[in-house]
């Protein structure tokens, strides 16, 4: 839900490689919500 985004949102990774994982993770809860 919208809480869990805002606690991957705190842990947002500085690295690049880190940040196309949490995109992806990102984008696999926000699909998971919708449905």
């Amino acid at each position: 839900g919208i809480q869990h985004l805002k606690e991957v949102m705190l842990n947002l990774p500085d690295d690049p490689d880190n940040m196309l994982l949490w995109v992806s993770l990102l984008a696999h809860a926000v699909l998971l919500d919708a449905m």
